[in-house]
C-alpha cells in the first residue's frame, strides 16, 4: 500500500494541472458538506453538559390560539411533576432581562434565569466555588434572594476574585447574595442561550412586579420545563402521559386548557428554541440533501476526468497486466490515487467550510437575548470531513478503476498505443453528465425557490411601513419605576424626542412585531355575531402611547385612533385590528362594541379598526390583535418607535442622550431600525437570509462542476474523435458542421439530465412550498429561469472544445493516426 501511495504522489506531481482541478472538484463538494455538518453538529449534536443528556426532553404547550411549541404554567409543571412516571426530574426555569450591579455601580442589562433550586442537583451541574441552589432556597415564593454566577460572569465582571462568594449583588434594585459559581461552559439551562446568574425561581415574585402571578394562574404560561425520561421509558409513553394530564386539565380548568396539549420533545431537537422544533428538522433535511447532490456532481465530474485520465495511462496498464499483475493490484493502485486525491480535497474543503463558516457566523441574529455560540471545533467535525473525503476518493474512483482494470492483453499489446474506448465506456461517462445536469438543476431550482422566498417575504405586505422606523428599548419596573412615574417619563422622553430635528412621528409600545415577547390572553366579547367558543378567544395585544398607529405607519380602517385624553381616568377602551372584528363581530360594525379580560370584568369599548399586520412571525396567518392606551394597561418593558425623515440611525445618538438625560442609569438595549430588524430576526427575515445564503452558494458551486463536467466531457470527445474530424474536413466539412456535430452530443445530454432534473425537482419545490412564503410546487419562475440558464450554460461549455475542434488540421490528424 505504502509502494501504492508514493507511486500515486508521482503521479500527480507529473500531471499538476489535473491533479489541481481534482482537488479543487471535489473540495468544492466536500466543503459545502463539512459545512452544513458544522451548523448541524454545534446546534443538534452537541450534548448539554448534564446529567444524561441523552433522556432529557423539553415538555412544552400547544393551543388552538398558538400552534408552536411554547412554555407552560408553573402550576402545570407542579401537576406534572408531582403524577408523571414516565418522567423524573423535573425542571422549571424561566429567561428574563434583568439590571444587575454591584452595590454602587450602575446597573447594566443582562439576561438572568430564575429556577426550581433543586435544579442543579437534578441535571448534575456542579459548582467550582460556593455551592450550587438548594431546595431550601424556595421554590415558591418569596424565596431566598441568592444567587449562583456562571463562570463567565465571574471572571468577566468579577475578575475570578475567589472572594466573591458571600458578596451582595443588585438585581433590579434588590440585593442577593452570591453563594456558588457554576463549573465552565455551563451557562443556561437553555443549550441556545447564556446567561449570566441563576436565582430561585421564588424569588422571582421579588423581582417583578408582577411576578407572583407567574406562580398563581395557569394562564401564565412562561416557564420552560426539562426532564428525563424514567429508566425504561420512551418518548412515546411519555407523551401519551401528557395526553392525559391535557385531557384532565381541560376538564378542570376549560378557562385556561381549551385546546391544549403538551407534548415532550428530545432536548436536541428543541434547539435552537423549541418554537422552532417543527421547522427546524424540515430545513435541515431539506439543506442535506441538497449537498449530498452537490457532493454527486463533485463526484461524477471527478469520475469523468479520472476515466480519462485513466485512458491516458493505459498503455502502462497494458503492461502492468502484461508482466503479472493481477486487476485488484490495478484497481488498488488506482484507488489509491483517487484516495490520496479527496484526502487532499479534505484538506483543502475543510479550510474553505471554516472559512465560511465565519461567513455564517456574521448572520447571526443580533437581539437582546445573549445567543450561545459554539466556536470549538468537536472531534466529529474532523471524523466527518475525513469520513467524506474517503468516501469521495473512493466514490469518484472506484468505477474509472474497474473499468481501466479491465485488460484485454491480445487487444491491448496488439493496439500498442492504445484500445478504442467503447460504448460500455461511452455509456457510463454519458450517465455521469446526465446525473450531474439532473442534480444540478435539483440543487439550482431550490436555490433559486430561496431567493424568491426572501424576495417575497422582504415585499410582503405586513401592515406597517418599516422604513425609517428607528427603535429603542427599556424597563422601567426593573428600575424600580411606580406606574405613575413610569407613566410621567414616558410623557417626557415623547415630548423631547419629538421636538428633535429629524423627527417625523415618535410613540412608546410594549410589544413589536417579530419578537418572541408577544402578549396574549382570553378576551370575552359582549354580543357576538360570530362563532366563539366558550364565550372567549385568546388575542394578541400590546399597550402603546397615542399616536402609534400613526407612527408605525398602520392604515386605520373605521372609527378613531388613541388619544392623550384616554388616560386612567377615561372610560377604557382599545383599537383592533380587522382580524379581531372578524372573529368577534363578522358582518356587524365593531366600533362601540365591548369585550372584556375576564368573564364580568370591566367593559373595554372599541374604539376602532385597523389593518391587520404581522406581529409573530411573518408567515402567520391572519392573527387578531388589539392596542391599548399605556395609561390604562401600564406594563414593561417598552420600546421607543421614532419615524425620522432621514436614516434612522443618525438619530440613534440624540435619542439615547434623551433617554440618558432624563435617567442617566436606565439601561438602553436594541438601538436597531425596523427594517434591519426584520433582517435579523428569526421570525421574519433572518431565516429566508440564511437559507439564500447556503442555498445561493450550493447552486453556484453546482453549476459550476456542471459547467466543467460538460466541458470535460466534449473537450474529451474532441479529442478521441480528432481523426474522425480531420476526415470529414478533409471531405468539406464546414466550421458550422464541425461545431454542431461537436456540440450536439453534450446538448442531447443536458436535455436528457434538465428534463430528469425538472421532474426531481418537483419534489423539491413541495416541500418548499410548504416552508417559503408565495412559493407554488411548479413555480412560474424557478423552473423556466433555470432550465433556460442550464440550456445556455451547457451551450457555452460545449461551444469551446467545438470551437477548437474547428482547427483542426486534417493532414496532421491523419498523420498522427
Amino acid at each position: 500500500m505504502l509502494s501504492d501511495l508514493r507511486y500515486a504522489m508521482r503521479q500527480m506531481a507529473k500531471f499538476p494541472g489535473y491533479t489541481t482541478v481534482v482537488v479543487l472538484t471535489l473540495a468544492f463538494g466536500i466543503a459545502v458538506n463539512t459545512q452544513i455538518f458544522m451548523m448541524v453538529n454545534a446546534i443538534f449534536l452537541q450534548p448539554m453538559d448534564v446529567r444524561d443528556p441523552d433522556r432529557l426532553v423539553a415538555i412544552v404547550g400547544r393551543s388552538n390560539a398558538i400552534n408552536l411549541p411554547h412554555q407552560i404554567s408553573f402550576l402545570d409543571f407542579q401537576d406534572l411533576r408531582d403524577g408523571s412516571k414516565s418522567l423524573t426530574d423535573h425542571v422549571a426555569f424561566l429567561p428574563m432581562a434583568a439590571h444587575v450591579s454591584a452595590p454602587g455601580q450602575s446597573p447594566e442589562r443582562t439576561w438572568i434565569e430564575a429556577v426550581t433550586p433543586d435544579a442543579f442537583s437534578r441535571m448534575g451541574v456542579n459548582v467550582v466555588l460556593g455551592r450550587p441552589l438548594q431546595p431550601a432556597d424556595g421554590a415558591m415564593p418569596p424565596g431566598t434572594p441568592v444567587a449562583v454566577l456562571t463562570h463567565r460572569y465571574w471572571q468577566t465582571q468579577f475578575g475570578g476574585d475567589p472572594r466573591v462568594i458571600g458578596r451582595s449583588v443588585l438585581i433590579n434594585a434588590k440585593p442577593f447574595t452570591i453563594v456558588g459559581v457554576a463549573k465552565p461552559g455551563f451557562e443556561s439551562f437553555s443549550y441556545s442561550v447564556s446567561v449570566s446568574l441563576w436565582v430561585p425561581s421564588g424569588t422571582y415574585a421579588q423581582l417583578r412586579p408582577d411576578g407572583d402571578g407567574f406562580f398563581k394562574y395557569r394562564g401564565s404560561s412562561a416557564w420552560r420545563v426539562l426532564a428525563h425520561l424514567a429508566p425504561g421509558a420512551t418518548l412515546a409513553e411519555a407523551n401519551a402521559e401528557l395526553g392525559v394530564f391535557a385531557q384532565r386539565f381541560a376538564q378542570q380548568f376549560p378557562d385556561d386548557h381549551r385546546g391544549f396539549r403538551f407534548q415532550a420533545i428530545l432536548e436536541r431537537h428543541a434547539r435552537p428554541d423549541p418554537v422552532m422544533a417543527d421547522l427546524a428538522p424540515v430545513i435541515g433535511c431539506l439543506f442535506t440533501g441538497l449537498v449530498l447532490l452537490v457532493l454527486f456532481i463533485a463526484c461524477a465530474n471527478v469520475a469523468n476526468l479520472m476515466g480519462s485520465h485513466a485512458l491516458a495511462r493505459e498503455k502502462e496498464l497494458v503492461v502492468r497486466a502484461a508482466l503479472g499483475a493481477s486487476r485488484w493490484r490495478i484497481v488498488r493502485l488506482l484507488l489509491a490515487e483517487s484516495v490520496l486525491l479527496a484526502v487532499l480535497a479534505g484538506i483543502v474543503g475543510y479550510s474553505l467550510a471554516w472559512w465560511g463558516g465565519d461567513a455564517m457566523r456574521s448572520l447571526t441574529p443580533a437581539g437582546d437575548i445573549p445567543i450561545r455560540v459554539n466556536d470549538s471545533i468537536s472531534w466529529q467535525v474532523w471524523a466527518f470531513t475525513a469520513l467524506v473525503s474517503f468516501c469521495a476518493g473512493v466514490g469518484a474512483g472506484l468505477v474509472p478503476a474497474l473499468r481501466s482494470s479491465r485488460i484485454d492483453l491480445n487487444e491491448g499489446l496488439k493496439q500498442g498505443a492504445g484500445r478504442q474506448t467503447g460504448p460500455g465506456r461511452h455509456r457510463l461517462r454519458n450517465l455521469l453528465v446526465i446525473g450531474q445536469v439532473a442534480t444540478s438543476a435539483v440543487v439550482l431550482i431550490a436555490s433559486v425557490l430561496f431567493l424568491r422566498g426572501l424576495a417575497i417575504a422582504r415585499h410582503a405586505d405586513v401592515g406597517f411601513l418599516p422604513d425609517r422606523l428607528l427603535m429603542q428599548s427599556f424597563d422601567l419596573n426593573l428600575q424600580g419605576y411606580s406606574k405613575e412615574r413610569g407613566l410621567q417619563f414616558q410623557r417626557d422622553l415623547l415630548e423631547r424626542v419629538r421636538a428633535l430635528p429629524g423627527v417625523e412621528a415618535a410613540s412608546l409600545a410594549q410589544h413589536v412585531p417579530f419578537t418572541q415577547s408577544i402578549l396574549m390572553r382570553d378576551n370575552w366579547p359582549d354580543n357576538p355575531s360570530g362563532h366563539v367558543p366558550d364565550d372567549h378567544i385568546a388575542v394578541a395585544f400590546s399597550g402603546v402611547e397615542p399616536s402609534f398607529l400613526k407612527t408605525f405607519g398602520i392604515r386605520l380602517l373605521r372609527g378613531r385612533d388613541l388619544l392623550p385624553t384616554d388616560d386612567e381616568r377615561a372610560p377604557e377602551v382599545a383599537v383592533i385590528n380587522e382580524a379581531m372584528a372578524n372573529a368577534f363581530w363578522p358582518g356587524k360594525d365593531p366600533i362601540g362594541q365591548h369585550f372584556r379580560l375576564w368573564r364580568g370584568g370591566p367593559a373595554i369599548e372599541v374604539v376602532g379598526v385597523a389593518a391587520t399586520g404581522k406581529y409573530l412571525m411573518i408567515g402567520e396567518q391572519p392573527r387578531p390583535y388589539y392596542y391599548r392606551p399605556f395609561a390604562q394597561f401600564y406594563n414593561m418593558p417598552a420600546t421607543l418607535v421614532v419615524r425620522t425623515q432621514q436614516a434612522p440611525h443618525a438619530l440613534a445618538a440624540p435619542v439615547r442622550q434623551v433617554i440618558q438625560g432624563l435617567d442617566p442609569h436606565l439601561p438602553i438595549y436594541g438601538t436597531i431600525a425596523m427594517d434591519e430588524h426584520m433582517l435579523n430576526s428569526p421570525l421574519a427575515l433572518m431565516p429566508f437570509r440564511f437559507g439564500s445564503v447556503l442555498a445561493g452558494v450550493q447552486g453556484g458551486i453546482a453549476l459550476l462542476l456542471a459547467i466543467l463536467g460538460l466541458y470535460a466531457v466534449v473537450a474529451y470527445g474532441v479529442t478521441s474523435r480528432t481523426r474522425e474530424i480531420g476526415v470529414r474536413v478533409a471531405l468539406g466539412a464546414t466550421s458550422r458542421n464541425i461545431v454542431r456535430l461537436v456540440s450536439r452530443e453534450g446538448l442531447r445530454l443536458t436535455a436528457i439530465g434538465l428534463a430528469l432534473g425538472l421532474v426531481m425537482a418537483l419534489g423539491v419545490s413541495f416541500v418548499m412550498s410548504h416552508v417559503l412564503i408565495g412559493i407554488s410546487t411548479l413555480d412560474p419562475f424557478a423552473f423556466p429561469v433555470v432550465t433556460i440558464v442550464l440550456v445556455a450554460t451547457a451551450a457555452f461549455a460545449c461551444f469551446w472544445p467545438a470551437r477548437k475542434a474547428t482547427h483542426v488540421d486534417p493532414m496532421t490528424a491523419l498523420r498522427a493516426e
